[in-house]
């Protein structure tokens, strides 16, 4: 039981068990299919994120010369971009056939996309 006092000065008792929250449902486990996504390393981005470690380098070292303790970052490692960079889509919604998403593969590489994949977004119903 709860008591409060309204705005007349009445108390008034009000039981916490009716009013509580009901507990969300979940949905179910099952398996679904959402189609298949083209994704991969956007033309002129790693340029950009080259010439922002050469930036970052430079800046790193000029305040080394000033500051101890600061540390450099690795040179540009092109292999290591690649794998450790997350991918962006080339299409926000996913395709329903997957003749397209290969079809989408095959213009986003032409258009200068590196490591172009296709991802199926599933899930298994376990």
């Amino acid at each position: 039981m709860i008591s409060y006092v309204n705005y007349k000065g009445e108390t008034v008792e009000l039981d916490s068990s009716k009013h509580a929250k009901p507990k969300s449902t979940r949905p179910d486990k099952g398996a679904y299919h959402n189609g298949w996504r083209v994704v991969g390393h956007a033309p002129g981005a790693m340029e950009e994120a080259m010439t922002q470690r050469i930036k970052d380098i430079a800046t790193a070292e000029k305040e080394a010369e000033t500051k101890r303790g600061i540390k450099i970052p690795p040179p540009w490692n092109e292999d290591l971009w690649r794998r450790n960079t997350k991918k962006t889509a080339v299409r926000s919604k996913p395709y329903e056939v997957p003749e397209a998403a290969q079809e989408c593969k095959r213009l986003a590489e032409r258009a200068g996309w590196l490591d172009v994949e296709i991802i199926e977004i599933k899930k298994d119903g376990k």
